[in-house]
């Protein structure tokens, strides 16, 4: 994903993405947010509007008293088999809900343009729309 979207979603979103520069989280998990969002621009609007219902429950936990270290926060975010994954630490069933449902949306928006797509198979799985697949099918012929 561009470096500005990137810097929308974090200012966003700030307590979801907390840990993007530093290299080992509460658990001593690796943080692999250092590596930036790793799928393409078209699944922007459906990657904020997913954070913004973790940031939104994040708050919420927060205000009941709860250490920031111990807060949900994104580990990676990444295209993985075509879909859309959000990988937390600390996460609850809300979280998880919104999850899921980014992953099964991101399965119905192609991942390069934001446009209505569907999962295609060509050199690996991916959602594409008809005129992104069709430009990537050039890209591989030539």
């Amino acid at each position: 994903m561009k470096k500005e979207l990137q810097d929308e979603l974090f200012n966003a979103c700030p307590l979801l993405y907390r840990f993007r520069h530093q290299k080992d989280q509460s658990k001593g998990l690796r943080n692999l947010m250092e590596l930036g969002i790793c799928c393409e621009d078209g699944w922007y609007q459906l990657l904020l509007d997913a954070s913004i219902g973790i940031e939104e429950v994040i708050n919420q936990i927060k205000h009941t008293g709860y250490e920031e270290k111990l807060l949900p926060t994104a580990i990676w975010v990444k295209e993985r088999n075509g879909e859309l994954h959000i990988y937390m630490e600390n996460e609850n069933t809300e979280i998880s809900q919104i999850v899921a449902e980014a992953i099964s949306k991101s399965t119905k928006i192609c991942e390069r343009c934001g446009e209505k797509g569907k999962m295609r198979i060509k050199n690996g799985i991916s959602c594409r729309c008809d005129n992104c697949y069709d430009a990537s099918l050039l890209d591989i012929e030539n």
